[in-house]
């Protein structure tokens, strides 16, 4: 966890956090987990209660500067930043066709512990995604874009399922920001698995598809696209989670800087 170092309060750099509009201090030997815990738990990705799921939509870290005699504050989103705090959150990126490398969030995954871990990576977006289901999510099996070329993922899952799901996304201009679903046990005494999935889009909405029982699970993100699957799997789809980059827009951006002045004006 990060700390910062016990120094007088007029040499000390003084750090606060953004979460979700809400604006946190936290000073010498404090731990900014803590703080966000108060709120949300573990980086908002799911209530301590399991019962419903609250996500971070907006998150800054602000950092002032009064021992250089400035009064300013620097804004660094959760994008830049490689600070997280538990499993369900780290950092990953790939090199885009400038040889840069984009960054990625991987969140997840929701599910059962049944079945064997399976990881797409992260690309450039999301082309096309199929799926097998019936009483729950049989197997997924996603197309994605790399620097404006299809890659085909492997399937994910097992042969059954008496149901077929096609999408495909109009991208670059259409792209994947939100997949929800629900996960439980098909019979009693079993593993928990995935039971229905719904994509959004951009643009549109799809599903859900399969069986809405058991522990919703959701994780929207403000500003964000999709880029790549993860989860587990067997004979159905056990558990699955996501890499997540930001998708650079300049109505995003335009928002994310008008809500940043908003907050600092009325504490300054």
């Amino acid at each position: 966890m990060w700390g910062i170092r016990c120094l007088p309060d007029h040499l000390s750099t003084r750090r606060s956090v953004i979460v979700n509009g809400t604006w946190y201090n936290f000073g010498p030997l404090t731990s900014i987990s803590k703080i966000i815990k108060t709120e949300l738990f573990w980086m908002g990705l799911r209530m301590e209660s399991d019962t419903t799921t609250k996500v971070i939509t907006f998150l800054f870290f602000i950092e002032s500067l009064p021992h250089l005699g400035i009064n300013c504050y620097k804004a660094l989103d959760i994008w830049d930043q490689s600070l997280f705090f538990h499993s369900w959150i780290s950092m990953d990126g790939e090199k885009d066709q400038a040889g840069e490398k984009k960054r990625a969030i991987v969140v997840g995954p929701w599910g059962g512990n049944g079945g064997t871990n399976w990881d797409d990576g992260n690309y450039s977006g999301v082309r096309e995604i199929s799926l097998k289901y019936g009483r729950c999510i049989d197997s997924i099996c996603v197309v994605y874009d790399k620097n404006g070329k299809p890659v085909s993922g492997e399937k994910h899952g097992g042969s059954g399922g008496g149901s077929t799901a096609e999408i495909k996304l109009q991208f670059p201009e259409e792209f994947l920001t939100t997949v929800s679903g629900h996960y439980s046990p098909v019979v009693r005494g079993g593993t928990p698995v995935i039971r229905s999935l719904t994509f959004k889009s951009n643009q549109r909405s799809f599903g859900p598809f399969g069986v809405e029982e058991g522990t919703p699970f959701s994780f929207p993100m403000e500003g964000g696209q999709i880029v790549g699957f993860k989860g587990k799997c067997g004979w159905f789809l056990d558990a699955i989670g996501f890499h997540i980059s930001r998708h650079r827009t300049t109505k995003v951006m335009q928002k994310v800087q008008q809500r940043f002045r908003r907050l600092t004006s009325s504490v300054s």
